[in-house]
């Protein structure tokens, strides 16, 4: 089995919700990031699903300031919340391979 050597070189990364009851702030759903490398879990909290690509920019940009390279790999399920053609753009346009999994099988 392959496993990433260094920190971002692929993150597992799943979308979850709606979660009752609703959040404080108001967020029903939450999606997490594992690095492969470190096992470390991080989890960003959404108010839609569909805020998914600018909660995703968000992340991509926080990893980069605290571990100071960038994310170079994303393995997700094909459930459809990471494979529209706007995520499709934005993996090309940084340089993120993809690596999709069946539908509800763990990472």
């Amino acid at each position: 089995m392959w496993r990433a050597s260094q920190p971002l070189q692929l993150l597992h990364a799943d979308i979850c919700g709606l979660i009752s009851p609703i959040s404080n702030s108001h967020k029903r759903n939450f999606f997490t990031f594992i690095n492969d490398f470190s096992r470390k879990l991080w989890v960003f909290f959404l108010t839609e699903k569909s805020d998914a690509l600018n909660g995703f920019n968000f992340s991509k940009q926080r990893f980069r300031k605290k571990i100071s390279t960038s994310i170079r790999g994303l393995r997700t399920d094909r459930d459809g919340e990471f494979t529209s053609n706007e995520f499709f753009e934005f993996y090309a346009t940084n340089g993120i391979h993809r690596q999709l999994t069946a539908a509800y099988t763990p990472q």
